[in-house]
Parts: C-alpha cells; structure tokens; sequence
C-alpha cells in the first residue's frame, strides 16, 4: 500500500515537497531500501554491453573489477589489493584478494583473462572498448584479424594477472574500474550463454545481486552477503526505475516517490531548490562542446577561417541568456576539474571584447580571399533536440551578421545520424561534443590525436602528436600534465576545436542520504551511498 500512495502521490503532483515525501518515505530509507531514477531503460545489465552512461550505478552496484572508483571516482583497490608497474611502463601485475561470488565460488585470475578476452572480443559487440587499444595484440582482435586468447593479459597464478601493453596506457587504472573492467564469472557465462543476465542465473561480484527485472518498469537488486566488503554497504534492497522524462523523475523525486532523480530539468532547478532545500546536487561531468570544421576540406584547411567563425560567436549571450543554466562557458577543451591540480589550457581570446573578435574575425576572412566578389558559404551541422536547436540559429545569427557575404545555413540531424556523418567526413562544420568516460586528460584529448576516432576534424599536428606520444610515456604527473597541456595549447591555437560549454547537470538527492559527493562524478553506485542520522 505503501507504494501505491507514493505513486499516487506523484500523479497527482503532490505539494507537500518540502518535507521530502513525508515520513513513509524515511521510513521506508530507514528500513534499508532505496529508490532510484539514473535515465531511461538500459539495454541490459551485462556489465559489456550495456550503453549508456545511466548503465554505470547499476553495473557499479552488481560488479566490480582489478579496481573500482571510489566516491571522488578516483580508481582503487576492489579485487586486486595493490599492483606494480614495470620501469618501462608496458607491463602491469595485479596482486588479488581472496574473493568469491555470490554462489561461493572463488574469484580466480582466470576469470580477470576470459573477462578482459571477452570485452574486446567482437562476437561480444562490446561498447567503446576502442580504448583497450594499447593491450598488446588488443587492435588486431577489435578488428578481427586476431584471436581473443591473444590478448596481452595472463594468470600467472590464481590470485596474480599480469597485462602487457604495446604502449604506456597512463589511464588503464580508469579503465579496468569502469564497466569495461568488469570481472564477470566465466562459469556462469558458459553455461548460460545470453541468458546468464537472467535473475535465476545471474552471478555477481559486487555488493547487490539482481532479483527482479521487468523491462521499462523496474530492476530490483539485493544485497551480496558474499561481496567482500559487505560490512560497509547501508542498503539492503536497491529499486532502479526507468524514465525517460526527466521531467517525471523530478515530480516523482518531490513527491517522495524516488529517493534519487537524474538530470533535474534546468527550468525547474530553482523552484526545487526554495521548495525543498537540500535536495539539489549539481555535478559538473568532464565534457566539453565546441566549435569544429573539417580540416580536409576548404576552405576550412585555412586556419584563418577556423579563427574567424570561431572566434565570432557571442558565447555569453548563447550559453547563459539564450541557454539560462545547465552550462558554463568554456576556454578550454579539458575541463579543469579533469586537469586539476596541474594548470589548463586555455582560449587566447577568451577576455577579448566580442566586437573586437568581430572586427578581426572580418580582416581574417578578407585575407583568406573572402569578400562581396567571393561569398563564404558553408553548412553547419549539429545534433537536432534540447540545447542545440536553442543555441545553433544564434550561431548562424552571429555569422551572417559578420557581412553580407557571409551565408551560413544550419542543418539538425538526429544525433546518431549526425555523428555518423561527423565519423564519416560527411560535414563542413558542426557542433562536436566529447565526454571523459574514461576520466584521464589524455582520452579527452583523443578529438586532437592524429587518426582517433574522436578526432572528426582530421586535424594533424606534428608537434601536437608528439607531445601526446611523449606523455604516453611519461610516469611522472606533473611532467605528463605538461606535455598534455601543451599538446592542448597548440590545437587550441590552431583552432582545431573552438571550445563552446561545460554542461552541468542537477540531481535531485533526498539529503538524508549521504556520499554523494556530486562535482565530476555523475552517476553514484549505491555501495557508496548511506543514510544519516536525523529529520528528513
């Protein structure tokens, strides 16, 4: 009945928001149960496949891998203790603990090589698993030409793995801790095959074990007596509810329906923050959207036409008057709390007043033989919905209005579709975004490095990549810094990309509920998460 009254109560759109949803709700947190909103449906909750970055909190909460990201979403200890590194940087050995799975079966360094042989196996069809890319033999594989079991990863015992790489991979601890690391049980898998993901199959790792899952509806998990840090997991039983609308998870959150609600619309953020004190946590995920053109194409191979349109758009007015909250203007590609503690790129014209760009971004465009007798015409593309369909027509505004000649059409495709031009050159400019799903600046800096798949400019630097190159190498932290931020400095100098916003994100968090620390780190499995003492 409980229940019924909760969803009852956000149907109806109940006001009585500031005391949280009331005391059933804090009942029902105080008896051990948890209810979540992170997105919509995930397509499955094979730690592998899943897409989405709404996928990580349920992957967090049923499996773990060598390391896990810790409340900040820094990489630590999970199945393996500790780990060395050899002088050249190629070889990692990964010492495990003593661990078992939900069914009582021990952990073994076998089950770390068929999982990592497996995410980058193509019959697997994993998601994003590019960046295994610096394990040896690991491209050959992605592409088919080599065999999983050729992977650079061995059991040297039961309890000890050894990874060998082509090349230094700075970032392979954020790698082995996100859900492309997951440790899965090979015995489970085999005999199951597809249907392993199953409740009455299903074997786990991690602090809950999946009970019940009703597509579009809910997933419910329950806690792993048998997970090796089970005496510091609060929940007892986690409900996930998928919903599209973030619109709706919010009126649920404030009826007291969910406990937790992604991605608060940023019209509505205010209001929730007089209404309900406390309940607004804002993260800052490291992603950047800018300005590109494509470089292998004129007239965009001229630099001076990259500077001129980049350096011409009223960002300001686009990114916090047109566009009022829900992102930060950027000067840099890599966001600062990625960079930090070591210093950030940074735009050369990011203090200079927009009618003087304007003025130069005119004499740029004259010098590269623009001008009343030779028109500059081109396309704009972007991802068509939400913020880009508010933002892009001020952009063509503030290029048209440079000159006369000056003619810019815009174009929206839906998103797959646009990055699928971008991914095939089919574009004259566009609007770009990249994401940190591995939080390192280097995988940030992959839309600058020379044949990546991020970078859809086609922009090459020599100097640039080996910079990049170099910091690959490179085991001190302040000095890679260094080399990354100049590799950073030079495209952003050559207008490789133009950076635009920062997005922010609000979450609505019942305050009782304690650990999410919020900043970079979006998406909080409930292993982190626990309730405080006192009045909700």
């Amino acid at each position: 009945m409980k229940r019924s009254l909760f969803i009852l109560a956000a149907a109806l759109g109940v006001s009585a928001c500031s005391e949280g949803g009331g005391t059933g709700q804090i009942e029902r947190l105080e008896s051990g149960v948890i209810y979540r909103n992170e997105g919509p449906e995930i397509s499955t909750v094979d730690p592998h496949q899943a897409d989405g970055t709404w996928a990580e909190p349920i992957n967090g909460d049923m499996f773990v891998g060598l390391l896990r990201r810790g409340p900040d979403g820094i990489p630590g200890p999970a199945l393996a203790t500790d780990w060395t590194v050899s002088e050249d940087a190629l070889t990692w050995t990964f010492s495990m603990r003593d661990a078992v799975w939900s069914d009582g079966r021990a952990i073994t360094a076998d089950d770390v090589v068929f999982s990592l042989r497996r995410a980058v196996d193509p019959a697997t069809a994993a998601a994003y698993v590019e960046v295994y890319g610096p394990i040896e033999n690991a491209r050959a594989i992605l592409s088919g030409q080599a065999d999983p079991d050729t992977l650079g990863v061995t059991a040297l015992d039961a309890r000890t793995v050894e990874i060998r790489l082509s090349e230094p991979m700075a970032f392979l601890p954020e790698l082995l801790a996100d859900s492309r690391g997951a440790v899965l049980p090979q015995h489970v898998i085999e005999a199951h095959g597809d249907a392993w993901v199953q409740p009455a199959n299903i074997v786990v790792n991690g602090a809950y074990t999946l009970v019940e899952r009703i597509l579009d509806r809910q997933t419910v998990l329950r806690r792993n007596p048998l997970y090796y840090d089970n005496a510091n997991v609060c929940f007892d039983e986690v409900f996930y509810f998928p919903i599209s609308a973030p619109e709706t998870a919010a009126r649920q959150a404030r009826a007291g329906e969910l406990d937790i609600a992604a991605a608060v619309p940023a019209n509505i953020v205010a209001l929730i923050e007089t209404e309900m004190p406390g309940h607004i946590n804002h993260a800052t995920p490291p992603a950047t959207f800018y300005f590109q053109a494509n470089t292998e194409r004129a007239p965009f191979d001229d630099v001076r036409v990259r500077e001129a349109l980049a350096i011409s758009i009223d960002r300001e007015f686009a990114f916090t008057e047109v566009v009022t909250s829900g992102m930060r203007v950027a000067n840099s590609l890599v966001p600062e709390g990625l960079a930090a503690p070591y210093e950030a790129a940074r735009v050369t014209w990011a203090d200079e007043p927009l009618e003087a760009r304007r003025e130069r971004a005119v004499a740029l465009l004259r010098e590269a033989g623009f001008g009343p007798d030779n028109p500059l015409r081109f396309e704009y593309s972007y991802p068509s919905g939400g913020v880009a369909n508010r933002v892009v027509p001020v952009f063509q505004n503030d290029w048209n209005s440079l000159a006369d000649w000056v003619q810019v059409e815009i174009f929206g495709a839906e998103a797959a579709v646009h990055y699928q031009n971008l991914g095939a050159g089919e574009f004259e400019a566009a609007l770009g975004g990249w994401s940190a799903t591995v939080r390192d600046v280097s995988y940030m800096l992959d839309v600058i490095r020379e044949g990546s798949v991020g970078n859809f400019p086609r922009w090459v630097n020599e100097d640039a990549n080996g910079l990049l190159a170099q910091a690959d190498r490179e085991r001190d932290p302040a000095v890679r810094a260094d080399l990354l931020r100049q590799a950073e400095q030079i495209a952003l100098d050559d207008f490789a990309i133009a950076p635009f916003y920062h997005p922010e994100r609000a979450w609505m968090v019942h305050p009782r509920i304690e650990g999410w620390v919020g900043g970079a780190v979006e998406y909080m499995p409930t292993t982190h998460l626990c309730l405080s003492d006192g009045e909700g």
